[in-house]
């Protein structure tokens, strides 16, 4: 207890105000003479270890510490690496979420075409034959499109135009086929932008899938409960002949109309 009674008699002396001498704090410990620190931290912490701890060791006040070059290009080469294997994740859990409301949407259409003929025992279609609708990819004026004729089939389904009305409220539909004004579809609860316009309706109560275009339908108008699909209308490779009466699908995240792969197809489980 040595170092106890030095430090107790020095900080006696600080405290009574009684300065020791230069050789009265001069303290012989581990083989050498060392000055004592006479405030009461160290003593404190002195009287604890029996390590004597110079003034100079304790900051009196925050230090500013600095990065070197090294440390800096450590952390962000750190934060590349996370950032490269966390924004493929993220883009990937976007990408199915909208897979996802593609199906239900195209569900949805099909579900909405059924209940209409079994109202109506027709569809909403004009002529005897099969249909096939076509949707514009990435020109509203290509060539075989139908983006009106799907335009006008949603319309038969929600019983709401596509144009908006004043302060953009709901505008009722005037069917054709619908005569009973029954509502067999949703419509977006507010005005849409459409990838491609119609005519000089570029907002409106349009259904289209999540990446802004139509969907592409296809109907059994001759009611043989099947279909052939031609590789115009399902840019397969060859012809798809598909029991049913209704066949939809979406250009999914497709970069190109050769892009099949991307296409979600609702007579094709995503293993197809």
């Amino acid at each position: 207890f040595g170092h106890f009674r030095h430090a107790h008699y020095m900080l006696w002396g600080e405290i009574s105000g009684v300065r020791s001498t230069e050789q009265e704090k001069n303290i012989f410990f581990e083989g050498k003479y060392t000055t004592f620190p006479c405030n009461f931290l160290e003593w404190v912490l002195y009287s604890i270890s029996g390590t004597i701890i110079e003034k100079e060791d304790i900051p009196m006040k925050k230090s500013i510490c600095f990065f070197t070059l090294v440390e800096l290009l450590t952390v962000i080469a750190v934060i590349a690496i996370l950032a490269g294997i966390a924004v493929p994740v993220i883009v990937g859990m976007s990408n199915k979420g909208k897979e996802t409301t593609a199906r239900a949407d195209m569900n949805s259409i099909k579900l909405a075409l059924t209940q209409f003929k079994s109202d109506y025992s027709v569809w909403p279609v004009s002529g005897g034959a099969d249909v096939f609708y076509s949707a514009s990819f990435t020109n509203p004026a290509e060539t075989g499109k139908n983006d009106t004729d799907i335009d006008n089939l949603m319309q038969e389904l929600t019983m709401i135009s596509i144009t908006p009305g004043t302060d953009d409220v709901p505008a009722a539909y005037t069917s054709t086929f619908n005569t009973k004004k029954r509502k067999y579809l949703n419509v977006p609860a507010k005005p849409v932008t459409p990838l491609l316009p119609n005519g000089t309706t570029t907002r409106g109560f349009f259904k289209i899938d999540p990446w802004g275009r139509r969907y592409n339908i296809a109907i059994d108008g001759n009611y043989d409960k099947r279909l052939a699909l031609p590789t115009a209308f399902s840019r397969a490779a060859a012809v798809e002949n598909i029991a049913g009466d209704i066949a939809i699908f979406s250009y999914g995240d497709a970069e190109a109309t050769d892009d099949v792969d991307a296409f979600l197809y609702s007579w094709k489980t995503v293993a197809d």
